[in-house]
């Protein structure tokens, strides 16, 4: 239904004339906005930009053409509700380190004050103290939520560390037209293992794939690990611990990603407290990969890569070192088959050495979702964490062979 209307929203965003920037919190506040279907809100922001995440939720990157009360906000998510076709929640970022940087605690305790006080005004009410548990999220949250009329708005913060040690992780805020709306899954409210694999679809063609993976959109910054990870945990019924939460964890960094220590070290912790098990397929990773590479190069007569030199890769060199032998694709897909059967989705770890149209990453490691596989046309059925357009993707089965440093399964104990 969300696919058929957003054609219309394209419209409405781009063919109206132009607007000055309107601020959206006086209908968020008075509880009007959640009577808008996506043409009104098109109309709302006629020169707005926007992304589509899935069916049902559109990004608005920061820009001047949107506002929220005195809030300084960057990305705005926008989810309607998939029956009645109607605004549903809206999600904005005050700030988060992947997008804005690192800042010192006296500038992120001024600037969550300063959103404390303008959301006071926005609703006409202070807010008030609440409690959210860590197994919720992941991380210790500083919470607060305002209830007035329709409407009721959350503020969340989280940081790190000392005064003189201190990372500042995000502040977010939710808008939803009641307390339910706005509620998350955590811990306890993980799925069973023996429900995942109602999701698993077999199709005529010979594609296997987990259908009902939920979509994140990175955006521009490095945080392929924890987008990707937190979709697996919003399959699983958890969608409480979002990309930023999974960031502080796996001390991300906007700019430079998630080395692969980290996040095996975040992975182990969290999927303690989350009635998790982590197994990893692989043991190989970078060196290994470009060990490969140049013990075959060496016998082709082509050059040679160093560490420092990784995304230079010949794709007939690399394919010969890594792919060329049916017992290499059948040894590598065996845990995929596995897994994906049981409607486990597959964290997959790659260098993205094979040109791939579309994609926003030119080169270097990445993380993504390997959803499914087809045995009769050797293919891999895979996601990347970049919106719809990206949501459901097939790759030749040596190539994702070839480019594969490390794969991991997140499974639910219970």
């Amino acid at each position: 239904m969300m696919k058929r209307l957003l054609p219309a929203l394209l419209c409405a965003l781009c063919l109206m004339p132009p607007c000055s920037a309107k601020d959206f919190f006086p209908a968020l506040a008075d509880g009007s906005a959640w009577q808008m279907d996506i043409e009104g809100l098109g109309r709302e922001f006629t020169d707005a930009r926007f992304m589509r995440v899935d069916a049902q939720t559109l990004r608005f990157p920061r820009q001047k053409e949107i506002e929220l009360g005195s809030l300084n906000v960057g990305d705005m998510t926008v989810t309607f509700d998939e029956e009645s076709k109607k605004l549903a929640v809206v999600q904005a970022s005050v700030y988060n380190k992947g997008d804005d940087g690192e800042m010192e605690k006296k500038d992120f305790d001024a600037l969550l004050a300063s959103a404390i006080k303008g959301i006071d005004a926005a609703m006409g009410a202070e807010g008030k103290l609440r409690k959210v548990s860590k197994r919720d999220t992941g991380v210790k949250l500083n919470a607060r939520i305002w209830v007035a009329g329709d409407s009721v708005v959350l503020l969340e913060a989280a940081g790190s560390g000392s005064r003189k040690a201190f990372t500042a992780e995000f502040i977010r805020l939710t808008i939803g037209p009641d307390e339910e709306s706005l509620e998350r899954g955590g811990a306890n409210d993980a799925v069973r293992r023996s429900a995942l694999k109602g999701h698993l679809r077999k199709e005529d063609n010979g594609d296997v794939w987990i259908e009902g993976v939920p979509m994140v959109d990175q955006g521009q910054k490095g945080y392929c690990v924890p987008a990707t990870v937190s979709r697996v945990f919003a399959y699983y019924g958890m969608d409480g611990v979002d990309q930023h939460a999974l960031a502080a964890l796996c001390k991300s960094s906007g700019e430079q990603g998630t080395t692969m220590d980290e996040m095996e070290s975040a992975l182990k912790d969290i999927s303690r407290g989350f009635h998790m098990r982590v197994n990893e397929l692989d043991k190989g990773g970078l060196q290994e990969m470009i060990a490969a590479y140049n013990a075959t190069a060496k016998k082709m007569k082509k050059p040679q890569l160093s560490l420092y030199r990784s995304r230079e890769y010949d794709p007939e060199v690399l394919l010969a070192a890594r792919a060329a032998k049916p017992a290499q694709l059948r040894k590598w897909l065996k845990p995929v088959k596995k897994a994906i059967d049981a409607g486990l989705p597959v964290l997959w770890s790659v260098q993205l050495a094979f040109p791939e149209p579309g994609l926003p990453q030119a080169g270097g490691g990445h993380m993504r979702l390997i959803i499914g596989y087809n045995e009769e046309t050797e293919s891999v059925i895979y996601s990347d964490s970049w919106g719809a357009d990206h949501a459901r993707k097939e790759m030749p089965m040596d190539k994702a062979v070839a480019i594969t440093m490390y794969r991991y399964v997140l499974r639910p104990t219970r």
